[in-house]
């Protein structure tokens, strides 16, 4: 089976003054992915110390720009310091929450990469933007992780011409703007088949629910007969509740997965 792998910029997330990490539609999509087909989601760590470093510049614009003594009197730096925590922890969350695999890219970029880039004015390096350190890190460190690596193909989801036409000269990749162009290709091309699919699943764990439920049946006869004590009825019934529970949830999972699936390619397709 192909193995794919996403790498994510700081756009994704949307502009730098109000970041969401808890954006419901961004986080189905890549629920979606994940699930029906078998991709690897990638945020490198200098995008990830570039998003830090953004919400912090933001919160201290805000600080800054309040002129009124009256609300800078109430105000105090530990409560813009706890809004910085918040949002730092909520970019935290979305990487624990996603299973997004962080790339370090001190252990992949080569600096005689970046030097030769630099001093050939080559991309992402121009005239207009002379210091384009951090993406040159970054690209240098994919390309040498991707060298290492083997994956069917490679998406690098960012708006930056820059860092795009870079990146695109110098591994093979495919670039797109948004999340939901990977869905488009990876997904709903084989929609019919996907539902399907999901349909037969959940088909599958209603039928595991309904034999549960009829052992629970044939248990309980069987202490009215007296053919077992109270004792092993006890025990027997609390595996078999327990078992009902574990397959209501991943019937749960199923349906909202179905659910999500349908929603976005409703969004996608008006």
């Amino acid at each position: 089976m192909e193995k794919d792998i996403i790498f994510l910029d700081t756009n994704v997330f949307g502009k730098k003054e109000k970041y969401d990490f808890d954006h419901t539609y961004r986080n189905n999509i890549l629920a979606v992915l994940k699930r029906y087909s078998n991709i690897e989601v990638c945020i490198p760590n200098i995008v990830i110390n570039e998003l830090k470093k953004h919400i912090k510049e933001s919160i201290d614009n805000d600080q800054n720009n309040i002129k009124s003594s009256y609300i800078k009197n109430k105000l105090t730096q530990e409560f813009y310091d706890e809004i910085l925590k918040e949002n730092l922890e909520k970019l935290d969350e979305f990487i624990e929450r996603n299973n997004i695999f962080v790339l370090e890219c001190e252990k992949y970029l080569d600096i005689s990469d970046v030097n030769k880039w630099y001093f050939n004015k080559e991309k992402p390096f121009e005239t207009s933007k002379p210091k384009e350190f951090p993406d040159a890190m970054i690209i240098s460190a994919i390309v040498n992780f991707l060298k290492q690596n083997e994956y069917s193909n490679a998406y690098i989801v960012s708006e930056d011409k820059g860092f795009i036409e870079s990146i695109s000269s110098k591994v093979e990749c495919i670039v797109v703007n948004k999340l939901e162009t990977i869905l488009e290709k990876k997904i709903y091309k084989q929609d019919d088949y996907l539902e399907n699919d999901t349909l037969k699943e959940i088909e599958k764990v209603n039928r595991e629910i309904r034999d549960v439920l009829a052992r629970k049946d044939k248990l309980l006869d069987l202490r009215l007969d007296e053919s077992i004590t109270k004792d092993e009825y006890e025990l027997k019934n609390l595996e078999l509740c327990a078992k009902i529970e574990e397959l209501k949830l991943q019937l749960e999972e199923l349906q909202q997965a179905d659910t999500s699936r349908k929603s976005i390619e409703k969004r996608i397709a008006e």
